[in-house]
């Protein structure tokens, strides 16, 4: 864990040195040649505030719930503390879902007391109430999987 965050620390730093353009920008990403089996496509989005770079969001396919290569997974979400409790987050999600079109997962742990509600009613929100919720076990305790079809594009 503390990996993938000092990746997306390296990542919103070099994006804000090149000044890149855009509400909801992805990254460069390899989706046009065969990847090879092991290789899963990821998705990687700056979440933007005006003209603020307030977060990010990473999306992987094969939920780590599942062996089921066409789920898509929200893999790490973040948004700056100074910009949470303002509507950015839930916005960017759906911007997310919206762009990436398919049935979604969206994994968050137990033990994280903010994200549940965050999650629970930005999924309901954005679903119109149509998801399912599971737990599944961890090594660090369970999570709750929220379970959704995204049809929208933007």
């Amino acid at each position: 864990r503390i990996g993938m965050h000092t990746n997306l620390v390296k990542a919103f730093i070099s994006a804000a040195m090149f000044r890149i353009p855009a509400e909801f920008m992805c990254l460069p990403r390899v989706i046009d040649r065969p990847m090879p089996k092991k290789m899963t496509p990821n998705f990687a989005f700056f979440i933007r505030s005006g003209k603020d770079r307030v977060g990010v969001a990473l999306a992987t396919r094969e939920s780590a719930t599942n062996d089921a290569p066409e789920h898509l997974d929200v893999a790490e979400f973040f948004v700056l503390p100074a910009h949470r409790g303002r509507g950015v987050g839930r916005q960017a999600a759906s911007l997310l879902w919206d762009r990436l079109p398919g049935q979604w997962v969206v994994r968050v742990s137990q033990a994280n007391v903010a994200a549940l509600p965050f999650w629970r009613n930005t999924v309901r929100s954005y679903t119109g109430g149509t998801f399912s919720v599971s737990e599944r076990p961890g090594q660090l305790g369970s999570w709750h999987v929220f379970s959704f079809q995204s049809d929208r594009r933007s």
